[in-house]
C-alpha cells in the first residue's frame, strides 16, 4: 500500500513541481503516490491538462542521500513514453556514496 513521504521529500516534491512547469493553472494532478524503488523513498506523479483531462506527464522524484533524481515526461506520457520510462525507473538501482 502506498506510504506519505517524508515530510522534507514532500516539500521538495511540491517545490520541484514548480521547477519543471507543473503547477501552473493549466494542470492539474491526476495522482500522487509514494513508492520504493532500491530500497529509496519515491513520489510517482502524474498531472494532466484541467480543462479536458489530455497531455499527460509522469513525473518521478527519488530520494537519493538527500539528493534528489527526478524523471519525467516532457511530452505526452502514453503507450511507447510511458513503457520507456517504466522500462527506466525499473532499472534504476543506487550506491551510497557516503560513507
Amino acid at each position: 500500500p502506498p506510504t506519505r513521504p517524508t515530510p522534507d521529500l514532500d516539500r521538495l516534491v511540491d517545490w520541484r513541481l514548480v521547477a519543471v512547469g507543473h503547477s501552473d493553472k493549466r494542470r492539474e494532478l491526476k495522482s500522487r503516490r509514494t513508492v520504493r524503488i532500491d530500497d529509496r523513498e519515491a513520489v510517482d506523479i502524474e498531472t494532466w491538462t484541467r480543462l479536458d483531462h489530455t497531455d499527460p506527464h509522469r513525473i518521478l522524484f527519488i530520494d537519493a542521500d538527500g539528493d534528489v533524481l527526478v524523471l519525467l515526461t516532457e511530452r505526452m506520457a502514453l503507450g511507447d513514453t510511458l513503457a520507456a520510462f517504466d522500462s527506466i525507473r525499473d532499472s534504476l538501482h543506487f550506491v551510497s556514496a557516503r560513507r
